[in-house]
């Protein structure tokens, strides 16, 4: 059986650049099966593969896995290089995934991820504008203490993790230090995330209401 993985719109949607991310990384195959997102019949299409009624889903020969953190912890036991060989980097780095997994949901919803659009002043929302100087400031302190070029020396799942943010970062202009430039340039540069970019931006399909948030 052929790995399959349900995502959304790439252009769009956060949470399936993060199991995307993992898969490509461990080398493993598998087919995209994109769901355009708010359509009329998405969350049909969306239950019919996924009891967590949310992508991204993996359907594989062993079952079915929901969530991408579900996802990026099956891909790291097919590669298990996809986490810090030191153990206490391991855990922060597992640390940091869990706390993007979780929180910053100022930042998320007033800045969606849209990697085709760019606003034209920078965000003024306090509250996401408060998320972002605390994940600079994260991405900053991980960054001295591994040396980078990720957040923790080696990719490793918790970059994708933060991938999103860092799409979230250029097309919001939020504010950033030299530190946290170097690493969006870093991962701006990694190949898998920018073929994900790369086939979010030749999309036709769009969403107007986040659209509208970056250029109205």
């Amino acid at each position: 059986m052929t790995n399959t993985l349900y995502i959304g719109n790439k252009n769009y949607s956060s949470w399936s650049l993060r199991g995307w991310l993992p898969l490509k990384k461990a080398g493993v195959s598998f087919e995209e099966s994109i769901i355009p997102l708010r359509q009329d019949d998405s969350q049909v299409r969306i239950r019919a593969v996924s009891e967590g009624w949310q992508v991204p889903v993996l359907k594989t020969d062993q079952g079915t896995i929901y969530d991408s953190l579900a996802i990026s912890e099956w891909a790291a036991e097919q590669a298990p290089d996809l986490w810090p060989e030191d153990a206490q980097q391991r855990a922060a780095a597992r640390s940091a995934t869990a706390l993007m997994h979780a929180g910053f949901r100022d930042l998320r919803m007033a800045c969606p991820m849209n990697m085709k659009c760019i606003v034209s002043s920078p965000q003024e929302d306090k509250a996401a504008l408060a998320d972002a100087a605390r994940i600079n400031a994260l991405w900053s302190r991980w960054l001295e203490v591994s040396g980078g070029p990720f957040l923790f020396g080696k990719w490793s799942i918790a970059d994708a993790f933060y991938a999103p943010v860092v799409s979230r970062f250029v097309s919001w202009r939020l504010p950033v230090d030299d530190s946290g430039t170097r690493y969006i340039e870093t991962m701006q540069a990694d190949a898998d995330y920018a073929d994900w970019k790369s086939a979010g931006l030749a999309e036709k399909l769009i969403m107007v209401d986040i659209d509208k948030m970056m250029i109205g």
